[in-house]
């Protein structure tokens, strides 16, 4: 099934903000943001991705944070369906999540899993995806 909605993208330069990004980012997303992320160099911006209920306290937030002008637009997300399962591994479970819909599915492991693999089995990442992708391949 096909679904879309429509969200919203406030940005603002983080030019003269001498705070860690990743602390904003954090800050976004405990706020309620769908996606915060930056982009663009050598003269940043902070990307905040919202609801419509969200949207003005998101703006205050951005403004307050960086002391600059923010930036909104109005999209349509198009929603791809997603589902979880979990693969058995001789190493370990890892799960799994799967994305379908407009003509594409595509599946990845989740990298918390792989990486406690990699750390607690020594295996190498390389090594263990070759592993998913044979036992992938197997079904």
């Amino acid at each position: 099934m096909n679904h879309s909605d429509q969200i919203w993208s406030l940005s603002a330069s983080l030019s003269d903000c001498t705070e860690n990004p990743g602390i904003l980012i954090s800050r976004f997303l405990e706020s309620g943001a769908l996606d915060a992320y930056l982009s663009g160099a050598p003269s940043p911006r902070l990307y905040v991705l919202c609801r419509e209920e969200r949207k003005d306290a998101l703006i205050s937030l951005l403004a307050s944070e960086t002391g600059k002008s923010v930036y909104a637009q109005r999209h349509s997300r198009f929603i791809l369906e997603r589902s979880f399962d979990t693969l058995s591994t001789p190493y370990g479970p890892i799960r799994r999540k799967t994305a379908s819909g407009y003509g594409v599915c595509r599946s990845k492991a989740e990298f918390e899993d792989l990486k406690s693999i990699c750390e607690e089995a020594r295996v190498s990442l390389p090594e263990l995806r070759k592993l998913l992708a044979e036992t992938d391949a197997e079904k």
